[in-house]
């Protein structure tokens, strides 16, 4: 936030190890913002180019919306585009270990 402007921001909360092979839980992290979705499924053959992505800037809630229902039904492979986040490292230590103490507390 800067001279009162602000924006709104599509942000990683908590990533999963057993939902998509566990490629997000693996290199993402909490406070990594999503920037882009890409337009078609992704090719990986090539590294996408720029204008391969749809940008995701100031998302309204029903903004947000759309994008759930986007992520959920587009073809794959998906191609997204996220930058990391502030501490990310210590949200993602945070993160595990909550993880670990719900095994643990299941167990």
């Amino acid at each position: 936030k800067e001279k009162g402007l602000s924006r709104r921001l599509v942000v990683v909360e908590k990533t999963f190890a057993n939902r998509g092979d566990g490629i997000g839980h693996s290199r993402l992290c909490p406070t990594d913002e999503l920037l882009g979705i890409g337009r078609g499924a992704a090719s990986r053959d090539e590294p996408p180019k720029a204008s391969d992505f749809e940008l995701i800037v100031d998302p309204s809630v029903e903004d947000f919306a759309r994008l759930l229902h986007r992520l959920r039904d587009a073809p794959r492979p998906l191609c997204l585009c996220f930058a990391l986040g502030p501490q990310r490292e210590a949200a993602r230590k945070a993160m595990l270990s909550a993880e670990e103490r719900a095994s643990r507390k299941a167990a």
